[in-house]
């Protein structure tokens, strides 16, 4: 539902002429100031103090597009939700450009020279131009990757393999 929502926030800010990438510079400044960005995002401020705190702080909250979705986002108690809206906004500015976005996770860090393998096998298998990957290191996963694209979940980590395996078992069981 909430990611919905974010993707719905985010189409309306691309369709209204929005820059993703200033969006995303934007929310990394308010979110860059913890106590600012907790009274955003706090239930206890009224919507219209959000809302006035946002026009004062130009640097913050800038005229145009940006500025106007923050300010809609607080009228509405939705800046919690301003993290996913970068994130959707990104996502479709690159669909736009025959792009995806993905998610990369490790359990170790991946060296960059294999990241950028992976990338170019995504371009090759997904038609695609352009991809980016969002690389996070999840330790749980015990050896390997797992990779999300366009819907598709390719997991090539040890935990899937032992998951994949436990399932197989228990198939087998069930005969």
């Amino acid at each position: 539902m909430m990611r919905e929502l974010a993707g719905r926030y985010a189409q309306a800010f691309l369709e209204a002429g929005g820059d993703e990438k200033e969006l995303a510079q934007c929310a990394g400044r308010l979110q860059g100031q913890p106590e600012l960005w907790a009274a955003l995002i706090s239930p206890a401020v009224e919507p219209e103090e959000k809302e006035r705190v946002l026009g004062r702080l130009p640097q913050f909250a800038p005229q145009g597009p940006v500025g106007r979705l923050l300010c809609l986002m607080a009228r509405k108690e939705r800046l919690p939700l301003l993290p996913q809206v970068v994130r959707s906004s990104r996502r479709l500015a690159l669909e736009r450009e025959g792009g995806a976005l993905g998610r990369l996770t490790c359990a170790r860090p991946m060296p960059p020279e294999e990241v950028e393998r992976l990338k170019d096998t995504l371009l090759r298998l997904h038609h695609l131009n352009k991809v980016e990957l969002e690389v996070d290191v999840d330790p749980e996963l015990l050896g390997g990757f797992r990779l999300e694209v366009q819907g598709v979940t390719y997991d090539k980590s040890v935990r899937g393999g032992l998951n994949a395996l436990a399932r197989t078992l228990g198939e087998g069981r069930m005969l």
